[in-house]
């Protein structure tokens, strides 16, 4: 996914997580995150040097459970919100969790100053609004 808020533009992959992946998967996956962006692939591919994995989840509680679960292999790249948070807030808000600060965080600095301008197709936007409606896309 590619998002342009003002002159920073977002980079990232999101995991939608529904809470059926045990935790030794996941973290198969954040050793595979992390890995694709040590190799050089990641910048290879998209000429950029910076991404994140944006995990959305239902819970606080699994929210807890992979952070704790990804800061055994990685302490930046992954974001963590939840997912009825966005209703109220919106994904450009302070809905964010890091390993690696206190507290909640916006994605952009910019998003607190300026409009926002999506840089996507729709059938992403339509993917997102059945994922947080519950359904499967």
């Amino acid at each position: 996914m590619r998002y342009g808020v003002g002159k920073q533009v977002l980079s990232a992959f999101v995991e939608v997580d529904r809470g059926t992946m045990p935790n030794d998967r996941f973290k198969r996956k954040v050793e595979a995150y992390f890995a694709y962006d040590v190799s050089g692939r990641y910048t290879e591919r998209y000429k950029s040097q910076r991404f994140r994995v944006l995990v959305i989840t239902k819970t606080s509680e699994r929210l807890a459970n992979l952070k704790a679960t990804t800061a055994q292999v990685a302490q930046r790249y992954f974001w963590f919100a939840v997912l009825s948070d966005f209703s109220c807030e919106g994904p450009l808000q302070s809905v964010w969790e890091t390993i690696s600060r206190e507290g909640r965080t916006v994605l952009l600095e910019e998003a607190k100053k300026t409009e926002q301008r999506p840089v996507h197709s729709s059938s992403q936007k339509d993917s997102f609004r059945q994922a947080s409606k519950g359904s499967d896309p």
